[in-house]
């Protein structure tokens, strides 16, 4: 993938990061790295996960530019995690691609690590989930129901996919 209408300046080295539902690279300029994602999901898929996601939150995944408001909201929301700006986005073709701040460390692997440790990095995760909302829907505001209405529309939900 030629992702060189995305930077001003001239990309050094690119290399695929793999992913599922969207296609990830490392991006190095002269003036550092970059992660570059765009979805890897086709608007037209009616898989049973993407439907849910259409009818019960309003989420395109093929919408890329979605992510700044999550991404934005998750900065406000926590400290505990670093969460990536949205430095610019684009298109090659019709398909949306975002720039991000790359992550700085290294991975990290959560098998055999101390006790305490998983238990903080819960705590965090639980803390991001403790928000409260009188809506559901999505973030960008294009779909937005009231909270009330959400088990109605998980139980019909959940009718639909087991048919």
């Amino acid at each position: 993938m030629n992702l060189q209408s995305l930077f001003k300046e001239e990309i050094l080295t690119q290399s695929s990061l793999g992913g599922h539902a969207s296609d990830v690279w490392l991006v190095h300029t002269i003036s550092g790295e970059y992660v570059v994602r765009s979805s890897g999901v086709d608007e037209s898929v009616e898989a049973p996960f993407l439907w849910v996601c259409r009818n019960l939150f309003g989420i395109e995944l093929s919408h890329t530019y979605d992510i700044e408001e999550t991404n934005i909201f998750l900065q406000q929301t926590t400290i505990k995690f670093f969460v990536p700006r949205v430095l610019s986005k684009g298109l090659i073709g019709e398909r949306q691609f975002v720039v991000v701040e790359k992550a700085q460390g290294s991975s990290l692997n959560f098998l055999n690590k101390p006790v305490e440790m998983m238990e903080e990095f819960g705590r965090s995760i639980a803390e991001i989930h403790a928000c409260e909302f009188n809506e559901c829907g999505a973030l960008n505001e294009t779909y937005r129901y009231s909270l009330m209405d959400f088990p109605q529309k998980l139980s019909q939900a959940i009718r639909t996919l087991s048919s």
